[in-house]
């Protein structure tokens, strides 16, 4: 069983603004002045990132500094930051899928739904 990303949050938003900006990951990373690959594992590694690298991003992104750690997974989020979605919503945002994939991951999620009662916990 593999660990989730810690850092997810954090590619998100680099990702985001990459897009926004129509540019590719190589030119983002120039952007950020980081190695591709730094930003890359922030998707999937288990593990947070450095401190600096974090706030590298932050500052060239505009994102605080303390908001960026929690993203990162360097300290825990506060209630009015957590910006926490169903893993419903996460699906169905995650421009990565394709629409036959997230039909299947969305019903992997009915799936559980019925079999947990419907809780989400």
């Amino acid at each position: 069983m593999t660990k989730e990303a810690v850092a997810y949050q954090l590619w998100a938003a680099v990702e985001d603004e990459r897009l926004k900006r129509g540019w590719t990951a190589v030119r983002m990373a120039e952007h950020l002045g980081l190695p591709r690959n730094t930003i890359s594992r922030l998707k999937t590694s288990p593990r947070p990132p450095h401190v600096g690298t974090v706030h590298t991003i932050a500052d060239s992104l505009g994102i605080d500094r303390e908001e960026a750690e929690e993203m990162a997974g360097l300290r825990p989020p506060t209630s009015a930051r957590t910006g926490a979605v169903s893993v419903r919503e996460a699906i169905q945002r995650d421009w990565f899928y394709t629409e036959e994939q997230r039909r299947a991951m969305l019903a992997i999620v009915d799936a559980f739904d019925r079999d947990n009662g419907g809780r989400q916990d």
